[in-house]
């Protein structure tokens, strides 16, 4: 934001934005404006106006009319629980990920400490989730 902070944006929020915009690939678009607003600094937004932002954004990309592959009609078995379990950790591992380069970027932007605790809290408990699916993986080891 033009405060030099972070907005913060929680798994629901992104969940609950995929399903008003249902064509866009919302993780892609939000990469796409952290893109824009670090090559565009003089135009961040403020607090009042970044939700705004965020919804005309996608509702820009949603009007584009590209159509989200509808998924295929298939007769593979649905994946067992520990493929389920492999794939819930890599979906951690990857929100983890991403989680990281906005905490690198908030830092080289000066944003306060309160808004990198938070980002360090969020990866905390992603780690503390992805370690217990990592148990639970390893006690699945001989099924």
């Amino acid at each position: 934001m033009n405060d030099k902070s972070l907005f913060p944006l929680y798994a629901e929020d992104v969940q609950a934005l995929a399903g008003l915009y249902p064509a866009v690939d919302v993780h892609q678009q939000f990469r796409n404006m952290i893109g824009w607003l670090a090559a565009n600094p003089r135009r961040r937004k403020t607090k009042s106006g970044i939700e705004r932002f965020i919804n005309s954004w996608l509702a820009k990309e949603q009007d584009r009319g590209y159509a989200v592959p509808a998924a295929q009609p298939t007769s593979k078995p649905k994946p067992d629980q520990r493929t389920q379990l492999k794939n819930k950790i890599r979906d951690l591992e990857l929100e983890i990920n991403n989680e990281n380069q906005a905490l690198l970027r908030a830092i080289d932007w000066g944003a306060t400490q309160e808004s990198i605790d938070s980002s360090k809290r969020r990866i905390a408990e992603m780690s503390r989730q992805r370690q217990q699916l990592l148990d639970e993986l390893g006690g699945r080891n001989g099924q």
